[in-house]
């Protein structure tokens, strides 16, 4: 049991970074425009989290 513990957290987190990287890039596809800036720019200086 304690030799699975860890190997279950690294693999939950694992996961969740996973789903994190799709999350982000689904919203950058979904709000990206013409010119290819959305809400999450490459450049942070271009990026409208306002919206």
């Amino acid at each position: 049991m304690k030799t699975m513990s860890p190997g279950l957290f690294l693999s939950t987190l694992s996961l969740g970074f996973i789903v994190s990287s799709f999350l982000v890039s689904v919203v950058k596809r979904m709000t990206g425009n013409r010119d290819g800036q959305g809400w999450l720019a490459d450049n942070i200086n271009y990026g409208r989290l306002d919206c």
